[in-house]
């Protein structure tokens, strides 16, 4: 049994817009994609046999959530294996009808129980970046032979916004523009400073601009038009969903007599940083009038009442990881310092957030890279900067 397909690939384009993950991935005939390919038949080989066919139709999913899910348990196995733990699948717990993912040991000795959830935003706003996403398909059609385009978002649309009709509006607004004239408009000025126009619908405000082409690119075919997003205005969420992950597997297995952990991988396109995730876990941060630095008691770990959530020893948060970012996302362990089972440090050689007690606070320690531990190159799959995945 096979993750991918036995077939002939001759497809070295881009992934569309709104292509699922997998689809993607299975017909690609680029070496990058033929390494990730490579990689993941090796893991999932050495998955258990009597799992592998739940997590393979997961996997071959056309819905990108259930694909991103079989493929997150798929690394969280394959990186526990690196870790030399023994692993066992859907482990039972006593008085329980709901199964974790995965239990560690270490010379049969249990050292944790490991949930794998992700952290994706709300139903409507999955809807909404699929249609923003239609409307990128239909426009990556446009003839356009002397100009990319580029996107700054504003809004985001409730209703399907009209594609075919922008498109058209847009194709003939940009055959009216000389390509050289603005060309050497842009040599003194900035981006912003190109021709623009902004189309709107519903609350969805778009603004394109038109960016001359090299005299080496005009006139190209398969090379797509929309060439650069810029940096609107969004509602950033990512602290939410994270809250909402790991509150619904808090209390999801009772209290086991051993270290929880729930690993959380964070698929968002926005970046995130440390000092979110400690304001998910243990407050809010603030200031006092005397500019004194405190936390609200809104944290998962810290609440109203002081310690909450004690079952959690701690969360492993993974930053937008998918197939083609294995090297370039390093997950962090952040312990919990009132966790009833807290995790041995020694366990876990990559960075992770413990608690210094001396000192009230959590502080970094640093480990090994996630490349390091699978024995890849840092820019694996690809041997320059630029992702096709």
């Amino acid at each position: 049994m096979k993750l991918f397909d036995n077939i002939s690939r001759n497809y070295k384009g881009y992934r569309g817009y709104t292509e699922p993950e997998y689809e993607y991935l299975n017909r690609s005939a680029r070496s990058s994609s033929e390494k990730i390919r490579n990689l993941l038949e090796d893991w999932f080989f050495s998955y258990p046999t009597d799992a592998q066919n739940e997590l393979r139709s997961r996997f071959r999913s056309s819905d990108d959530i259930h694909h991103h899910s079989a493929f997150f348990e798929l690394y969280l196995y394959s990186l526990l294996s690196r870790l030399e733990f023994e692993i066992e699948v859907h482990p039972k717990i006593p008085g329980q009808t709901t199964h974790p993912e995965f239990l560690a040991s270490r010379n049969n000795t249990p050292c944790f129980f490991l949930e794998a959830t992700l952290a994706s935003g709300p139903i409507e706003e999955k809807a909404a970046d699929k249609r923003e996403k239609a409307v990128y398909e239909t426009l990556d059609k446009m003839n356009s032979p002397n100009f990319f385009i580029g996107i700054e978002v504003h809004g985001s649309p409730d209703t399907p916004p009209p594609g075919r009709k922008w498109r058209s509006y847009l194709s003939d607004w940009l055959s009216k523009l000389d390509p050289d004239e603005i060309g050497e408009k842009l040599k003194g000025g900035d981006l912003h400073d190109l021709p623009s126009v902004t189309l709107n619908h519903d609350k969805w405000n778009v603004t394109f601009r038109a960016i001359p082409k090299s005299s080496k690119t005009r006139g190209k075919k398969g090379i797509r038009p929309i060439g650069l997003r810029f940096s609107g205005f969004w509602k950033c969420n990512e602290d939410e969903w994270i809250r909402k992950a790991i509150k619904e597997k808090t209390t999801k297995y009772g209290n086991p007599n051993l270290p929880y952990i729930i690993a959380i991988n964070v698929i968002s396109d926005y970046g995130k940083d440390d000092y979110m995730i400690m304001d998910v876990l243990f407050g809010q941060e603030g200031f006092t009038l005397n500019h004194k630095l405190i936390r609200d008691f809104n944290g998962i770990f810290r609440g109203p009442h002081g310690p909450q959530n004690t079952r959690v020893s701690g969360v492993i948060i993974c930053e937008n990881l998918s197939s083609g970012r294995i090297t370039k996302t390093n997950p962090k362990l952040w312990h919990n310092p009132w966790s009833s089972f807290p995790i041995n440090q020694d366990l876990w050689p990559l960075p992770q957030y413990v608690p210094n007690l001396e000192k009230t606070r959590i502080e970094l320690k640093p480990g090994i890279k996630v490349a390091e531990l699978f024995d890849l190159p840092v820019n694996w799959p690809i041997q320059n900067s630029r992702a096709d995945l």
